[in-house]
C-alpha cells in the first residue's frame, strides 16, 4: 500500500473538495436533506444530517484512497510511479471515479512511459479540465504531474 501517496492526496482533497458537515449536492453546492420528513441516511442506518464531522471525512477518504490504490496496484503503470505522481492519479480517480480515470487512456500510458509533458498535456486536454468548477484544480494537478513537485 502506497500510505505516503494516500496521506498526500488525502492532504490535497482537504482544500479541493472542501469540508462540508452536511450532505450537498456535489453539482450545485446546495444543502440536501430530507427536512422534516425524516433524517438522510447512509450505510447502516448512519444519520448523515447529524453525523458529519472532520474525522468521519478523513476516515471515509482514506477508506476510498486505500480501496483505489489496492484496486489499481495490478495495473502495469501503476506501481512504476513514484508517491506525488501516485497521489495525482488517486486525485483524479477520486474525483472522476475509478471508471473515470479510464477516460484518461493516453495520460496513463503517457505516466507509464515516464514522459511527463504528454501526461500533463493529456490531463489539460480532458472535459473535466475544461470544466469551470474543475480547470483550477487539474491545472494544479497537470503541473505536478509534470514537475513531480507539490507547492
Amino acid at each position: 500500500m502506497n500510505q505516503a501517496a494516500i496521506a498526500r492526496t488525502a492532504k490535497r482533497l482537504v482544500g479541493e473538495e472542501e469540508y462540508r458537515q452536511f450532505p450537498y449536492n456535489d453539482a450545485t453546492g446546495k444543502r440536501v436533506t430530507c427536512k422534516p420528513d425524516g433524517n438522510l441516511s447512509w450505510l447502516i442506518g448512519i444519520n448523515l444530517e447529524t453525523a458529519g464531522s472532520i474525522e468521519l471525512a478523513e476516515l471515509v477518504v482514506s477508506h476510498f484512497l486505500e480501496k483505489l490504490d489496492k484496486d489499481f496496484s495490478t495495473v502495469w503503470w501503476y506501481p512504476n510511479l513514484d508517491d506525488i505522481r501516485l497521489s495525482v492519479v488517486l486525485d483524479v480517480a477520486f474525483n472522476a471515479g475509478e471508471g473515470g480515470l479510464l477516460h484518461f487512456p493516453k495520460m496513463l500510458a503517457a505516466c507509464g512511459a515516464k514522459d511527463w509533458a504528454t501526461a500533463k498535456a493529456e490531463l489539460l486536454d480532458s472535459a473535466a479540465a475544461r470544466n469551470p468548477r474543475l480547470k483550477h484544480r487539474y491545472e494544479i494537478l497537470a503541473e505536478i504531474l509534470s514537475t513531480g513537485v507539490e507547492a
